[in-house]
């Protein structure tokens, strides 16, 4: 496992929160200005009073996928930094302006943070932001998490998406993580991805692999993870997250007890559905539904009910993701399909 420097003799400091060797601390970040008020991050450092690895946790990028920020701002409540060695480091909404809009993307900016790293302390206020994570939390980091989940316009399974570059080390420490997480599906774990990439302009897990930093990305959570029966944020993925990253915390013992390395199937291809027709659309298979090539998965019906346009699965899979608005226009999406793979351990030693 890779060991950080972080221990009993050192002292963690992002802007001007402090935290000494098994302390927690916690405030807010300034990162950006705009005409009408500051943009300030929420951050939490849990300093462990031993040494070990540091995990950075970035949540809220896409600001209405509340399960994994939530479980960002419990994780960083319910550890004890007294018991802990290394560090955890969160930052459970990253996207603050969107948070407060309760829209997915970036309301101030046309750009998107995704695509915001990593980042320029002269850009706009995405690029700060981004820098931010990147100067100030990323160069601490020996492990990190980009959180997601389906927004309110979409519902998925709870699954992994990782990177791979080719090194080995690097990789295994990747799977590592990703086998942390009780899922039976982690996409991107069959494609390589080369670091040879444009100076700016890629996502957080991106910047992460350009360092040489083990990311996953969780997809956490269906519809913004609101329960449709009680308004609230469904329980059970909050947990799912908490329980997958303190069993990676674990595992590379940062924490006391034991770990369980699960085996997930990689996604060996992703299929996108767009609507050919305007008109209602019906999926007729529900999330985490294994099909099969030639089912028929969804409709377009016009507004008596008469079908215009089936949705047949090209090959056997999994259904991924279903769009929870049936009005569609020509070209709206509709559907996302898993293709399975084999299993994650027999790809990565």
């Amino acid at each position: 496992m890779i060991q950080g420097e972080i221990g009993l003799s050192s002292t963690i400091k992002i802007g001007d929160i402090v935290a000494e060797p098994g302390t927690r601390a916690k405030g807010f970040v300034k990162v950006a200005e705009t005409s009408g008020f500051n943009i300030e991050l929420p951050v939490n450092i849990l300093n462990g009073k031993l040494p070990g690895p540091t995990f950075a946790i970035i949540a809220g990028i896409h600001p209405v996928e509340y399960p994994p920020m939530e479980g960002a701002i419990r994780l960083a409540n319910e550890l004890d930094p007294s018991k802990m060695r290394g560090a955890l480091i969160t930052v459970p909404i990253f996207n603050m302006p969107g948070f407060q809009a309760k829209v997915p993307g970036a309301p101030l900016e046309r750009t998107q943070l995704t695509m915001a790293f990593p980042g320029n302390p002269e850009g706009g206020m995405n690029d700060r932001a981004a820098h931010f994570i990147t100067t100030e939390i990323l160069t601490k980091a020996d492990y990190a998490i980009e959180t997601h989940g389906c927004n309110f316009q979409e519902t998925c399974p709870n699954h992994i998406i990782m990177i791979r570059t080719g090194d080995q080390k690097f990789d295994s420490e990747t799977a590592l993580l990703a086998r942390c997480f009780d899922t039976e599906y982690v996409r991107r774990a069959l494609e390589t991805h080369i670091r040879d990439l444009p100076k700016k302009g890629y996502s957080l897990m991106t910047q992460c692999a350009k360092m040489n930093i083990p990311c996953i990305l969780p997809e956490v959570g269906s519809a913004g993870g609101i329960s449709s029966t009680t308004g609230q944020i469904r329980e059970e993925d909050i947990q799912w997250f908490m329980d997958g990253v303190k069993n990676f915390m674990r595992k590379v013992n940062m924490i006391d007890g034991e770990s369980t390395l699960y085996d997930p199937n990689a996604v060996s291809q992703v299929h996108h559905f767009r609507s050919k027709s305007a008109g209602w659309f019906y999926p007729m298979a529900p999330n985490g539904a294994k099909v099969t090539m030639g089912q028929v998965i969804g409709e377009v019906r016009d507004y008596f009910g008469a079908v215009k346009e089936s949705i047949k699965a090209p090959a056997d899979g999994v259904i991924s993701l279903i769009w929870t608005r049936p009005a569609v226009n020509q070209g709206s999406i509709l559907l996302q399909m898993f293709e399975i793979g084999p299993k994650v351990s027999s790809l990565i030693p």
